[in-house]
């Protein structure tokens, strides 16, 4: 059985991994709202944005990088938390230990 310590140092730790995958995701969505901010900016007096391709791209390339960002967050911070859950298990398996030979 797991002690207290132990599994609140594990929690931590799976804490800390799932922080930098945070980070690296909330890089990746920041690049995404930049490019789909600052090219939705009206360019006429009244208000209306004129369609140009270059525009209308960086919005679509922005909003593929926010959903790849959601994903890095997403699957980053559950793979984080399996991978500590699992090396924990892997450090108190016994060793293996093959059987004897039959003769």
């Amino acid at each position: 059985m797991v002690s207290w310590g132990r599994a609140f140092f594990l929690a931590l730790k799976a804490l800390v991994y799932a922080i930098l995958w945070y980070i690296l995701g909330f890089i990746f969505i920041g690049a995404g709202v930049f490019l789909s901010r600052f090219s939705l900016i009206p360019l006429t007096p009244y208000g209306i944005r004129r369609p140009s391709f270059p525009s209308d791209f960086t919005v679509i390339v922005g909003i593929i990088l926010i959903i790849i960002g959601t994903i890095i967050i997403i699957f980053g911070a559950t793979a984080s938390l399996i991978k500590v859950a699992v090396d924990e298990a892997e450090s108190r398996r016994p060793p293996y230990a093959p059987p004897p030979p039959r003769y």
